[in-house]
C-alpha cells in the first residue's frame, strides 16, 4: 500500500478517536425525586438544619429531627420532634400531613437509615401522612457529618416491597437480620461504608431512591446498586 495512504488512514483515524473523546457527556433524564433533591439542596434554610442537626449528633445523647409542613410560602414550616435520652429511636408521629421528615442519629448508632426508619416511611403513607408521595422525603444525618434522603420513586414497587418486608412483625425481624449480615458482609470496607453498600443493596428494587451528601449538604449523589458495588450519579452539575 502506498506509505501516504497509510499515513492518511492512521491520521484519519485518530482523529476519530480523538474528536469521540472530546464529545460531552448525554445528560441524564432526572426524575421527579432527583429533580426534588436538587431543589432541597438549593434551600439555604433546608441546609442550615441539616447541619445544624449533624453538629447536634456530636453531642445529644437522644435523637433529634424535624417534621416539614408545606406551607403558602413555597417553603417549610419546621417543628421539632426529639426522642428520649438514652434511647436509640425517635417517634414520627406528625399532626398531619408532612412534606418531608428529618432525624439525625447521635453517636454509636447506626450512621445511615435504621430498618425502622424505613419502615417508618411506609407507616406514614399507610396513616395518609404524606402530602405528595411523588416529593416527600425522609432524611437522615449523623455524628459522622454524612446525610442520606429516601424518596417514593415508584409506589408500586415501594409498596410491594413494604408488603414483603414491613406487614408481619417476622417479616420485619428477617428485614432487619438480612440488613445486618449485608452490613458485615462489607465490613472490610470500612464502618460507614459497610453501611451504605448494605443499604443500597437492601433497598434494590424497592421503589425508593437513596441520595447522599456530606456537610455543608450543598451537592448530592444519588446511590445504586449494580454489579455488587455502588454506583453513585452526580444531581448538581
Amino acid at each position: 500500500m502506498n506509505i501516504r495512504i497509510i499515513i492518511a488512514t492512521l491520521i484519519t483515524a485518530f482523529t476519530a478517536t480523538s474528536c469521540s473523546k472530546d464529545r460531552p457527556e448525554p445528560e441524564v433524564q432526572l426524575t421527579k425525586q432527583d429533580s426534588q433533591v436538587v431543589k432541597l439542596s438549593a434551600n439555604a434554610a433546608f441546609t442550615t438544619m441539616l447541619s445544624n442537626l449533624t453538629t447536634e449528633s456530636k453531642s445529644i445523647g437522644f435523637e433529634a429531627g424535624y417534621f416539614l409542613y408545606p406551607s403558602d410560602s413555597q417553603t417549610f414550616r419546621y417543628e421539632r420532634v426529639e426522642g428520649k435520652k438514652g434511647e436509640p429511636f425517635i417517634s414520627l408521629q406528625p399532626k398531619g400531613q408532612i412534606g418531608g421528615v428529618v432525624h439525625c442519629h447521635y453517636n454509636n448508632l447506626f450512621p445511615s437509615y435504621s430498618g425502622s426508619d424505613i419502615k417508618a416511611i411506609f407507616e406514614l403513607y399507610i396513616d395518609e401522612h404524606l402530602n405528595d408521595y411523588n416529593s416527600f422525603f425522609c432524611g437522615v444525618v449523623s455524628y459522622t457529618g454524612r446525610g442520606y434522603l429516601l424518596l417514593i420513586e415508584d409506589l408500586g414497587k415501594f409498596l410491594a416491597f413494604s408488603e414483603t418486608n414491613f406487614t408481619e412483625r417476622e417479616r420485619f425481624r428477617n428485614f432487619e437480620l438480612s440488613y445486618f449480615n449485608k452490613q458485615r458482609a462489607h465490613k472490610d470496607s470500612g464502618f460507614e461504608s459497610s453501611y451504605e453498600i448494605a443499604l443500597a443493596e437492601l433497598l434494590s428494587g424497592s421503589g425508593l431512591a437513596l441520595y447522599k451528601s456530606n456537610v455543608p449538604f450543598l451537592q448530592w449523589v444519588k446511590l445504586s446498586f449494580e454489579n455488587g458495588a455502588t454506583r453513585e450519579d452526580k444531581l448538581n452539575k
